[in-house]
């Protein structure tokens, strides 16, 4: 079952912006979120509860990049 992040606090450009953060910023937020997202999506699926009980923040960040592009998908729940 995936988790689903409301479209509000999904990471984009235009609700970073509408954050307050600085355009200039945008770029980099993004582009770290997808490093990050890449990492979590190639952890092993017997590794991941780890990863969920210490640092359910990552988790969290990961699906909130994936679900707001749509070739992406959102990490299930494991």
């Amino acid at each position: 079952m995936t988790t689903l992040i409301d479209s509000k606090k999904l990471l984009t450009s235009e609700n970073l912006e509408a954050a307050g953060i600085t355009e200039s910023r945008i770029p980099a937020l993004l582009l770290a979120a997808s490093a990050l997202h890449d990492a979590v999506c190639q952890i092993d699926r017997d590794r991941m509860p780890g990863l969920r009980t210490h640092f359910p923040e990552v988790i969290t960040v990961a699906q909130m990049y994936g679900q707001a592009d749509e070739i992406l998908h959102g990490l299930e729940d494991s």
